[in-house]
């Protein structure tokens, strides 16, 4: 008796397809919606039909177009002081952005450095920079930002400063755990058989291993940071009025939320869209970089 079994690859191909399409949308929605507010970031003046702080008292509380009431002059309606909430949403784009850029790079150059000496070094230097890794990743952000607010007064840089002062702990975690790995490979003990410094092998051999890792990282921090600092400007101690910021945008809108919802309902719908483009992206990336993870 043949007890031969044949596998139908053509079934197994159709069951696969929609998982794949799927993977490839977690990839190409979360491009689109970033790549859209980086372009309105970089090119926001242009692009915006009003400054953003442009008051017209004759204009306020107009709704979208969208509506019944709406007209094409404002496409996403006025604020309580007749500022156009497209033009103030596409420069805000610009501020979240660029706010996001700065934290990450203070953060990441950091985290990385600490997290590669502690990892590679191991002994007393490895407990001293986990011991203040831990002293930092023990306070929250915002109650840095709020006490930093009332010492500077809140700004762009008190912001930035609050971001960056304790954000570059995760990723000194992180790398410090792949240091570790890496420090027992193979490679890294041919490099010191043949005399190379500690600095050369954390430069040349462990570096350009923690990348990947280090990638996906900074892009789900990007949702975060952003999200941080629409928080921040909300409660009072981020970006302060007139500047355009989402957050702040958002508790301006509050008092009307009942009548005019478009004012605090656009910038929150553009938070939630960066928000989840960032993680959506992230979690793709983990899924594509991490041979552990990776979908054949």
């Amino acid at each position: 008796m043949d007890t031969t079994k044949f596998i139908d690859f053509d079934k197994l191909e159709r069951r696969a397809r929609p998982k794949r399409i799927f993977f490839q949308l977690t990839f190409i929605i979360p491009v689109v919606v970033l790549f859209v507010v980086v372009i309105l970031a970089i090119f926001g003046p242009l692009l915006a039909p009003y400054p953003y702080d442009q008051i017209n008292m004759s204009a306020r509380l107009l709704p979208p177009f969208s509506t019944e009431d709406g007209g094409a002059s404002h496409l996403l309606g006025t604020d309580h002081m007749g500022r156009d909430v497209l033009s103030r949403v596409i420069y805000g784009a610009q501020i979240s952005i660029s706010i996001a850029v700065l934290v990450i790079f203070i953060t990441a150059s950091i985290g990385t450095v600490v997290g590669i000496i502690a990892g590679y070094m191991g002994g007393r230097t490895d407990a001293f920079l986990m011991r203040i890794t831990d002293i930092s990743l023990a306070f929250p952000p915002i109650l840095i930002a709020i006490l930093l607010a009332a010492t500077l007064g809140p700004g762009y840089w008190t912001v930035i400063i609050a971001l960056s002062f304790l954000g570059w702990a995760p990723y000194a975690r992180l790398i410090r755990g792949e240091a570790l790995r890496l420090s027992e490979a193979d490679f890294v003990a041919q490099a010191r058989i043949i005399g190379a410094s500690p600095i050369r092998v954390m430069i040349r051999h462990i570096f350009p291993n923690i990348i990947n890792p280090l990638i996906i990282m900074i892009t789900l921090a990007v949702g975060m940071i952003i999200l941080t600092e629409a928080v921040l400007s909300y409660i009072g101690a981020g970006i302060p009025p007139p500047s355009p910021s989402w957050g702040a945008m958002v508790e301006e809108g509050r008092p009307y939320i009942d009548s005019s919802w478009w004012i605090s309902f656009f910038p929150g719908a553009a938070i939630g869209l960066v928000v989840m483009a960032g993680n959506f992206l992230g979690d793709w990336l983990r899924d594509k970089l991490d041979p552990r993870l990776r979908q054949i």
